[in-house]
């Protein structure tokens, strides 16, 4: 073999290996508030071993009404090994989000997220409680569009929610 061919056949094998390593190392997307909606096993989910990294997102149809959500929420976390751990103290996640983004796809919506990487580090069998909550300032309208392919809801009578929307705990168990 000519020692050309060595040294791009080593290349090609680090690389791999930083490639699975890489891969293996990724963290787990945890996602309280879909979590503790989702219709079947509320507040209870699986996430598989790993590294944690908080997720959550907010889309509205209007960029002026996720505006006011940017402005005016106060988004805290915190966390326990359940049943033996207490709760750690709230980490502050406010300026965490990204800015109002328009959603792509046609749909018109808005949409920002909050991305954190923890130093938490789930094992199989661990029950993780995330606690996480996203108060805001003032009344904040849930505006929807009849027209939309979800249905939307009524014309010119929006929702509200706000100030202090209550925390999200979620459960997350190793595997």
């Amino acid at each position: 073999m000519y020692p050309f061919r060595r040294v791009l056949a080593a290349v090609v094998v680090v690389t791999a290996a930083a490639v699975m390593m890489a891969a293996s190392a990724q963290a787990e997307i945890a996602n309280p508030p879909n979590c503790a909606l989702k219709q079947n096993n509320p507040g209870f989910a699986n996430l598989a071993a790993g590294r944690v990294t908080l997720r959550s997102t907010e889309v509205q149809q209007t960029r002026g009404i996720l505006q006011s959500f940017l402005n005016g929420q106060t988004t805290t976390w915190s966390w326990r090994i359940a049943p033996t751990d207490s709760w750690s103290t709230p980490g502050d996640l406010s300026s965490n989000w990204t800015d109002a983004t328009p959603n792509f796809l046609g749909s018109g919506f808005w949409w920002t997220r909050n991305d954190f990487q923890t130093d938490l580090t789930i094992v199989k069998g661990d029950k993780l409680e995330i606690r996480y909550n996203n108060n805001l300032s003032h009344r904040l309208p849930e505006v929807y569009n009849p027209a939309s392919p979800d249905g939307g809801g009524v014309a010119g009578k929006p929702l509200f929610r706000g100030p202090d929307t209550p925390a999200y705990t979620c459960t997350y168990t190793g595997v």
